[in-house]
């Protein structure tokens, strides 16, 4: 019980990974534990997980056919990965705007999947929207551990845009993860060089 009440503690903070870690080990302890299964399956099928999420939520309803949210929660799985595939089917023909309109309906009811962050992301960029792409990088970073590429993405974008500043913060992050990845670490070094002359140039005005 204590494991899933911190679970639940976890959820109300939008703590998704930690929830789950605490979910796994309850069923672990008891997998007849239905409530914990329902809400396992619930945190999955909000990071994406959805196949996992399939099984659990199976699970429940067989148990409990009358629990209404597990029912309706079991019914929208198959739905959402046909959305999710008619997202990539969009993407593929370079059709951004209404794969948007679907990727902002799906992270209604999976919030916590990065990758599709990662595609809405791409499909900004394809519209040239760069400020609303690094918000949704900005997000996968929060959503993933050590995720190197991400930081290296954001530092690229804040740099096309001409915030020199800003890039710099990102891959600074990147360094924390690995201070010598391979990439992050040379545009870090350029990006030494353009922070100096740019703050070198404001001075030189402002006097």
């Amino acid at each position: 019980m204590s494991y899933y009440k911190r679970a639940t503690v976890y959820l109300a903070m939008s703590r998704s990974r930690p929830a789950l870690s605490d979910l796994d080990t309850v069923l672990k302890k008891k997998p007849d534990f239905l409530k914990a299964r329902h809400q396992r399956g619930g945190v999955l099928l909000k990071m994406g997980r959805l196949d996992e999420a399939h099984i659990d939520l199976e699970n429940v309803v067989r148990k409990e056919p009358g629990n209404e949210d597990a029912q309706r929660q079991y019914a929208m799985v198959n739905t959402l990965k046909e959305r999710i595939e008619e997202v990539r089917d969009y993407i593929n023909w370079n059709n951004y705007e209404p794969a948007i309109e679907l990727l902002n309906d799906l992270l209604e009811y999976i919030p916590w999947d990065p990758s599709l962050r990662e595609l809405r992301s791409e499909c900004y960029l394809g519209l040239g929207n760069v400020i609303h792409a690094i918000s949704d990088i900005r997000t996968v970073t929060k959503l993933t551990s050590d995720n190197t590429a991400a930081y290296f993405k954001l530092a690229n974008l804040h740099y096309q845009i001409g915030e020199a500043d800003e890039s710099l913060a990102e891959i600074r992050e990147c360094l924390k993860l690995d201070p010598e990845h391979k990439d992050c670490y040379p545009l870090y070094k350029k990006l030494k060089k353009v922070a100096k002359f740019l703050t070198a140039a404001k001075d030189t005005r402002e006097r």
